[in-house]
């Protein structure tokens, strides 16, 4: 099999670092600023938050780890171009990126993307279970005994699409073991998708739209926080635990926005 290795064009890397294309992948200041400019600086690209939501690192050298470090090439171009991959969907404002500017990229420009995003080494390792985490929740949720009720309301409403280990099915749902919006700082991007719910766009390479349902007329603040903490925890994720008052912020939020 022939190996075909991607060149970044001089003026890719301009599109990439410039202001409206990745730039909101990089920590902002007081007055919105980026932080950094190019890839001279760590803290390029190196994740933050936008909208209250939490903005994933795109630095993804490493070969192994949460989130888009343990993402190959082609899982990058599969995301740009069809909004979808073997571990993530995309969701928030990267929903619109996809069904408007990148899944009509062509395949040597986001080829170029991805190899370019790969050789940006992650400046900071996100925090991580060990691997050994995994089978013991898997294992907890199967055997399904005196179960927390986070546990209980993922068996209840999540269980049948991302199963007990966590892991999803490829581009149908997503791993949530590891996933970016799972494990970030701001537990608000997981908040708003288990009440709103997503969906994937529609893309010429990825035409078919994945529905998750919202949850907000089924749980309530209470259920959602614990199923939010759990997932936040289980397997090798190791983040914060979510609020039932943070939950409530939220959904106060989300019914303003539907109601205008």
């Amino acid at each position: 099999m022939e190996c075909i290795t991607y060149r970044v064009p001089s003026d890719l890397v301009n599109a990439i670092e410039g202001l409206g294309h990745c730039s909101c992948h990089t920590k902002r200041g007081f007055g919105m600023q980026e932080k950094a400019y190019d890839a001279k600086s760590d803290a390029f690209l190196a994740g933050g938050e936008l909208n209250g939501w939490p903005v994933p690192s795109l630095r993804a050298k490493a070969a192994t780890g949460p989130g888009i470090a343990g993402w190959s090439e082609q899982d990058i171009v599969d995301y740009l171009a069809e909004g979808r991959n073997r571990f993530a969907a995309v969701g928030g404002e990267m929903k619109d990126v996809v069904a408007h500017s990148s899944s009509y990229m062509s395949d040597q420009d986001l080829h170029a993307i991805a190899a370019y995003l790969k050789t940006l080494t992650p400046s900071a390792p996100e925090n991580a279970k060990p691997a050994s985490a995994a089978a013991e929740t898997a294992s907890r949720l199967t055997a399904a005994k005196n179960l927390t009720l986070g546990e209980r309301v993922y068996i209840d409403n999540c269980g049948a699409c991302h199963f007990v280990d966590g892991r999803g099915g490829q581009k149908i749902f997503p791993t949530l073991d590891g996933a970016s919006i799972v494990t970030g700082k701001s537990p608000v991007g997981l908040i708003a998708t288990i009440l709103a719910g997503a969906s994937t766009p529609s893309t010429p390479k990825g035409p078919s739209v994945n529905l998750m349902p919202g949850f907000a007329n089924r749980l309530s603040n209470e259920e959602i926080a614990a199923l939010a903490t759990f997932v936040r925890g289980a397997w090798t994720n190791d983040a914060d635990a979510a609020s039932d008052k943070q939950v409530g912020e939220i959904r106060t939020h989300l019914e303003a926005g539907s109601s205008h």
